[in-house]
């Protein structure tokens, strides 16, 4: 006697349908059923396996196009930088603005954001340089915070793009000991092919910094400052000075940098 059964409840022996000794016009359309049932199962599996796999490839290709843009908090560890007041030193202020960008950007999931360090610790300038080519990124951004006391003490920006001679330092050691480094070391030239998208984003950022700060007293140049010289991308560096030792001021004109920051970041990247 054959039997043949296709499903059946959940936990459920499924019952058999007999047919009697020989297959009848019965057996074989129970028999026929039976494989369409199976074929129907096996179809939508896969089609729930298919789906799965191009909605998993979907994220995976749109987490893969999002442009990088990697921020290096100035200072840190046993190089702090400027005394800020408050018991805060540069070094922590440089990384609280990083922090509070990439938490920005972040949030607004079009912008990957890489920061060059994460804690109270140095890194020499060739890593930091280094993580825009590493992380492929499009946009480096330095980020310092010092006092300035001979402009009156008023807050002030400086957004910087790399040029080997500035103004500034021609003739001075500073500026022969930055080309003489990229004599010694010609992969620090990259800063040169970015010159163009550098001064872009320094205008953007400037643009955008004026925001929250009057705009005489935001600033964009070229300087030759060796943490660009390296980095394989358009690359600024930002500078916030004379923020106040209140720590509720400081703290007000970190939040507005950071969201000024991040609005030039992705008006770039646009």
């Amino acid at each position: 006697m054959k039997s043949f059964a296709c499903f059946s409840a959940p936990n459920q022996r499924p019952e058999p349908f007999s047919t009697g000794k020989s297959p009848s016009r019965a057996a074989n359309f129970m028999a026929t059923g039976c494989f369409f049932v199976k074929k129907m199962r096996l179809g939508s599996t896969l089609f729930f396996v298919s789906a799965l796999f191009l909605l998993f490839g979907a994220f995976s290709a749109h987490a893969e196009r999002l442009p990088v843009a990697v921020l290096d908090p100035g200072h840190g560890g046993l190089n702090p930088g400027a005394h800020l007041g408050d018991g805060v030193n540069e070094g922590q202020a440089a990384l609280s603005l990083a922090k509070k960008i990439k938490g920005i950007l972040d949030s607004r999931g079009e912008v990957q954001t890489v920061l060059t360090r994460d804690g109270d610790y140095n890194l020499p300038l060739h890593e930091r340089a280094g993580a825009a080519a590493h992380n492929q990124a499009r946009v480096f951004i330095s980020l310092h915070a010092g006092q300035d006391w001979s402009r009156g003490g008023e807050p002030r920006i400086l957004v910087a793009y790399y040029q080997a001679r500035s103004p500034e330092f021609a003739g001075t050691e500073g500026d022969a000991a930055v080309q003489a480094s990229l004599e010694a070391r010609p992969w620090e030239s990259a800063a040169q092919s970015q010159n163009a998208g550098s001064r872009r984003l320094s205008d953007v950022l400037k643009n955008n910094l004026q925001n929250n700060t009057p705009p005489d007293r935001v600033r964009a140049g070229g300087y030759p400052l060796a943490v660009l010289a390296g980095a394989d991308a358009p690359a600024v560096l930002v500078e916030l000075t004379n923020m106040g030792v209140n720590s509720r001021v400081r703290e007000e004109i970190l939040n507005n940098a950071a969201q000024d920051i991040a609005r030039a970041i992705q008006q770039f990247l646009q």
